[in-house]
């Protein structure tokens, strides 16, 4: 009987390698290599003092105002520290901006008691009324020579001191959200912001909400087409060539079509800068409204600052409204604050707004000027 002889494997399985690894000691590496840090050490450099101590430390009675060409001065001091305080440790902020952010650059307001077109000239009034502007001729040629000039003004313009905070701010993280009225566009001009010319009708909505359009775009009055404004069409009656209310390209190019291929023609529609008039309804005012009602009940805003507007606007002031109301119980606990900058003090208007809760700090002077303490 044959007996069986196991046989081990005295082979290695894999082949050694040829390679000889270089160890090294922990002292020998170079001093460009970091050491690990540890879980606590981690969390104790990314503490930071919350908004909420900041401003409790340094707050102050309500509807308080700070003078800005006085800030220098000791009795004010507290007042700015206040400012310094909300400009640096906000983390949360949604902004409301009107005309006053853009007379820096010479570009004019509507309502200021100064300088405000209005208020120089009541007839200008009547050329943002739809139920004026195209009543007759002379109108027509006065609204084609307002929107040419102000395309140019804007044109020409670069953003501000308050322009580049506000761009600083979306960098940062810190701004969810800017309305602004203007129609001048400067905020496009910042590399944080694009042309928010149409709003999608659902979530994730821009940070830049132009409220009330630009005057660098048209839209069609029957296709809705929107395309840059050639100033060229939008003429005084210099050019007997083309009609003073210019016709749509895209719509003649469809009607077009349609004549070749022997189907009835629909009409060709005609384009009107894409800025919202009085006495029309908001195209986008339903987007608008669900964007603001989603801000205003984020509860993780910590401030609403209100900048070069007087608030005439009757969206524009429910929006303020909203906020008060929805975050009340935030505020009174100073989690949530409301600033108002302008040149002009509020008006017993602006402040009924905001009820019995008033305005945590009212500064009163040059927006261009803020940023210098943030």
């Amino acid at each position: 009987m044959t007996q069986r002889t196991e046989c081990t494997l005295q082979l290695p399985l894999t082949p050694p390698s040829t390679v000889q690894k270089k160890r090294t000691n922990c002292d020998e590496r170079g001093t460009d290599i970091e050491p690990r840090r540890l879980l606590s050490q981690l969390k104790s450099k990314s503490r930071r003092r919350t908004p909420f101590h900041c401003l409790k430390k340094n707050r102050i009675p309500k509807n308080s105002v700070l003078e800005i060409g006085s800030a220098s001065k000791p009795s004010e001091s507290h007042k700015l520290n206040y400012l310094k305080s909300v400009l640096n440790d906000c983390e949360n902020i949604v902004m409301i901006t009107g005309a006053g952010t853009s007379t820096h650059c010479g570009i004019p307001d509507f309502r200021s008691q100064k300088n405000g077109m209005y208020t120089k000239c009541a007839a200008t009034k009547s050329l943002f009324d739809m139920n004026s502007i195209y009543s007759d001729t002379e109108q027509i040629q006065r609204f084609n020579q307002l929107i040419t000039s102000l395309r140019e003004l804007s044109c020409k313009s670069t953003p501000t001191p308050f322009h580049q905070f506000i761009n600083k701010l979306a960098q940062q993280g810190r701004l969810r959200r800017l309305y602004t009225q203007n129609i001048d566009s400067l905020e496009t001009k910042l590399p944080s912001f694009c042309d928010s010319v149409q709003l999608p009708s659902t979530a994730p909505y821009p940070v830049l909400i132009q409220l009330h359009g630009s005057v660098h775009y048209t839209q069609c009055t029957k296709c809705n087409h929107v395309t840059r404004l050639d100033p060229s069409d939008f003429h005084e009656g210099t050019d007997n060539s083309k009609p003073l209310i210019p016709l749509c390209k895209h719509c003649a190019e469809i009607e077009r079509v349609r004549e070749i291929a022997g189907l009835r023609l629909t009409g060709v529609g005609k384009l009107r800068p894409r800025i919202t008039l009085y006495n029309e309804p908001h195209p986008e005012g339903d987007i608008i409204a669900e964007i603001a009602n989603l801000d205003t009940k984020t509860k993780s805003v910590d401030c609403l600052m209100i900048v070069g507007t007087k608030l005439d606007i009757i969206g524009v002031k429910q929006i303020c409204s909203n906020f008060n109301h929805n975050l009340q119980k935030r505020r009174q606990m100073g989690k949530f604050v409301v600033i108002f900058i302008s040149d002009e003090l509020p008006d017993r208007k602006i402040m009924d707004i905001f009820g019995e809760s008033g305005i945590d700090l009212i500064v009163h002077g040059d927006c261009q000027r803020v940023p210098e303490f943030a």
